[in-house]
C-alpha cells in the first residue's frame, strides 16, 4: 500500500473515467477533484509523488497472446462439424452470411457456402430455430468465449423439449447469436458495442420478435448487457437469465485479474490461461474492445423484469460471494426483500441459483444442473 501514491490512483483514475493513458493539463482539474473524495474516504492524504505499484488498465496494454498451431485449428474444425450436425439434428437451421466473407473465419465452414439461409445481419451468423408456441415466449441465446456453441447444444435441445406430450402448443423459437472472435477462430476483430446491437436488432427484425427472453453465459452477458442498454432492443426483453455472468461488479478487480493478469497455479487455471485467454481473438477482444464503464451491469438496469442470474460456488473468474453479496442485498446487512432455499434465493422480480460445487461454466456439464436453471428461470414464459 505504501507504493501507492497520488500519481499513481492519478493514472487508474484518467484510464477508469477518461479513457486516457497520458496527460492531460486539461484534466488535473477533475482528477484532483476525484482524488479530494478518494481521500474523504480514506481519511488520510494520499501521499504525493509515484510509487512502484502499477495498476490494471487492460485496454491500454499490449495485447497478450499465444500462437496455435494447424492441428489446432483441425480440431477446431472437427468441433465445429460435431456442433453443427447436432444443432441441425435438433431442428436448427444456419443462417450464414455474404459468401465473400466465407475466406474471413478460418477454420473454413462448410455451411458458410450451402446454408440457403441468409443473416440479415452483415458479420454475424446464428443458429434459428421458427417459434410456433401459443404460451411461451422465443429465446435469444448469447454463448460465452470458449469453442463456439458445441458445449451448449445439450442445453439449447432441452430448451427445445415439448413440455406439453401431444405437442399441441408448438416449439419454442431460439436464436443461439455466434461471436466468432471469442470462439477460437482466426477471422476479424470483435464488432464495437453499436454495430454488435445493431446487428443483432436486424435478426430480431427479421424473424418478427417483438418480444423474447434473454439468454447468455460469461462473456455474453457483456453482449446482453449491451442490449439492455439499447432501448430499441431492451423494450422487446420480457425476462432474463444470466449463467455465470461477468457484467455484474465489474468495477472491482476480480475478472480483469482473474481472466488476464493472474499467473496460473492450478488445472482449471491453467485450462484458462492457455486455451481461452491466450488465444488471439479472446485476447484482442479482452484487450481492445472489453471497457468496464460500457459491459458494468447494475441492478436497477434488470428491474420491471423477471430475472434469474445462475452462479457457480467454485467460479474461478467471477468473485461469486461479492455478486451474490451486491444481488440479494447482504453487503447492506438485509435481506427482507428475498429469502434462501436449497440454493436458490428468491427476491422481488430477481431470483439467484447458487451451485456450491461448480467452477465457471460446469454448469452445462450436467444435464441435472441444466434443467434446473432451466426450470427455476421458467424460460420462455409469458
Amino acid at each position: 500500500m505504501s507504493e501507492i501514491k497520488r500519481e499513481n490512483v492519478k493514472d487508474f483514475l484518467r484510464w477508469a473515467f477518461l479513457s486516457k493513458g497520458e496527460p492531460d493539463p486539461m484534466d488535473d482539474e477533475e482528477l484532483e477533484e476525484y482524488i479530494a473524495e478518494i481521500e474523504k474516504l480514506l481519511n488520510r492524504k494520499l501521499e504525493p509523488g509515484r510509487g512502484s505499484a502499477k495498476c490494471l488498465r487492460l485496454t491500454l496494454e499490449k495485447v497478450d497472446t499465444y500462437h496455435r498451431s494447424l492441428i489446432w485449428y483441425l480440431c477446431v474444425f472437427i468441433v465445429d462439424i460435431a456442433a453443427s450436425s447436432r444443432l441441425r439434428y435438433h431442428s436448427f437451421d444456419f443462417y450464414r452470411t455474404s459468401l465473400l466473407r466465407f475466406p474471413t473465419i478460418f477454420p473454413f465452414r462448410p455451411l458458410g457456402l450451402i446454408s440457403p439461409y441468409r443473416s440479415p445481419a452483415e458479420t454475424l451468423t446464428y443458429w434459428h430455430r421458427p417459434h410456433t408456441s401459443k404460451t411461451k415466449l422465443p429465446i435469444l441465446f448469447i454463448h460465452g468465449i470458449g469453442i463456439g456453441l458445441y458445449p451448449y447444444v445439450n442445453f439449447l435441445a432441452e430448451l427445445n423439449v415439448d413440455e406439453q406430450t401431444d405437442g399441441s402448443d408448438g416449439q419454442l423459437g431460439i436464436i443461439a447469436v455466434e461471436i466468432m472472435p471469442i470462439s477460437f477462430r482466426i477471422t476479424s476483430e470483435a464488432l464495437q458495442k453499436d454495430q454488435m446491437c445493431q446487428e443483432i436488432h436486424r435478426i430480431l427484425k427479421a424473424h418478427n420478435w417483438e418480444e423474447f427472453v434473454l439468454v447468455s453465459h460469461s462473456y455474453g452477458s457483456v453482449i446482453a448487457t449491451h442490449l439492455l442498454h439499447t432501448p430499441q432492443i431492451a423494450q422487446k426483453v420480457s425476462s432474463i437469465l444470466f449463467i455465470d455472468p461477468v457484467s455484474f461488479l465489474l468495477h472491482l478487480p476480480d475478472v480483469a485479474y482473474n481472466f488476464v493478469y493472474r499467473k496460473p497455479i492450478r488445472a482449471n487455471e491453467h485450462q484458462l490461461h492457455y486455451f481461452a485467454s491466450k488465444d488471439m481473438g479472446v485476447s484482442h477482444t479482452l484487450y481492445r474492445r472489453f471497457f468496464w464503464a460500457e459491459n458494468i451491469l447494475w441492478k436497477e438496469d434488470i428491474q420491471c423484469r423477471h430475472v434469474t442470474v445462475v452462479l457457480g460456488g467454485k467460479d474461478l473468474i467471477v468473485n461469486t460471494e461479492a455478486v451474490v453479496a451486491y444481488l440479494t442485498d447482504a453487503a447492506n446487512g438485509s435481506r427482507e426483500t428475498g429469502s434462501w432455499k436449497d440454493g436458490v434465493w428468491k427476491g422481488d422480480g430477481l431470483d439467484v441459483l447458487l451451485f456450491r460445487e461448480l467452477d465457471h461454466g460446469q454448469v452445462f456439464d450436467k444435464k441435472k444442473n441444466e434443467t434446473e436453471a432451466e426450470s427455476k428461470s421458467d424460460l420462455g414464459g409469458k
